[in-house]
């Protein structure tokens, strides 16, 4: 996957467009956009199951309604939120909840 990894400063998060990288899954972009970002080979990560279900995960973006979902988890040191427009947002951890859907 061709990561594109843009930062933005109104959210203070990189943000990654599905439409505009070619990649598998939802999930598999969230490993590989994380890997990027450290600079490390996706298999040195925890697996993505220790924080999230990667199956509910790539569910997200399909279906009725999919733009209006969101979820977010923590992972490897980052707060994720997956938008159901097809955006990945990747931020330093704080102390906000772990997993929170909406």
């Amino acid at each position: 996957m061709d990561n594109k990894l843009d930062w933005d400063p109104e959210l203070q998060a990189y943000r990654v467009d599905l439409d505009a990288v070619e990649y598998v899954s939802t999930s598999v972009a969230v490993v590989r956009s994380v890997a990027a970002l450290d600079d490390t080979p996706p298999t040195a990560l925890d697996p993505l199951q220790e924080s999230v279900d990667p199956d509910a995960l790539d569910e997200l973006l399909s279906g009725e309604n999919a733009s209006e979902r969101r979820v977010g988890f923590r992972y490897q040191g980052y707060e994720i939120t997956v938008v159901g427009t097809g955006e990945i947002r990747l931020s330093p951890e704080s102390d906000r909840d772990t997993i929170s859907v909406s």
